[in-house]
């Protein structure tokens, strides 16, 4: 590790992250520029602490705004005919067969909440290198 630089973040808790983030701020603030220290430099050259690596927000264009327009569209269409599909019939769910739908959700939750916390878990203990 260079002399001033900051420590790799591979075994930190987000409390000391959170710390090191606010001291490169405050170095930033005492300095009075927006320049950062050289070891807190991105690959591009810009600062760590600049407001945007991907340059400056642009307004939508026709296109940005006729896309949402559709996703919204599809949106609406499928919320309707989920509701149409719904009623289309006067056919009720029996009680085993809410339990089952209940206890299908709930472990479907689960099972995909365990998988996401064994992909942290995986990078965090360095088996994803």
């Amino acid at each position: 590790m260079r002399e001033g630089g900051l420590k790799p973040v591979d075994n930190v808790t987000g409390r000391q992250l959170f710390r090191r983030l606010g001291k490169l701020y405050q170095y930033s603030r005492q300095c009075g520029s927006s320049e950062a220290p050289r070891s807190t430099r991105l690959a591009s050259g810009k600062a760590a602490n600049s407001r945007s690596v991907h340059g400056p927000k642009r307004p939508l264009t026709a296109g940005g705004w006729f896309i949402i327009v559709a996703l919204g569209a599809i949106l609406g269409a499928a919320i309707w005919f989920a509701f149409y599909g719904w009623n289309l019939t006067d056919a009720e769910i029996d009680t085993p067969g809410v339990i089952a739908l209940i206890l299908g959700v709930v472990l479907s939750i689960v099972l995909g909440g365990g998988l996401m916390a064994l992909v942290f878990w995986s990078n965090r203990k360095g088996y994803d290198r």
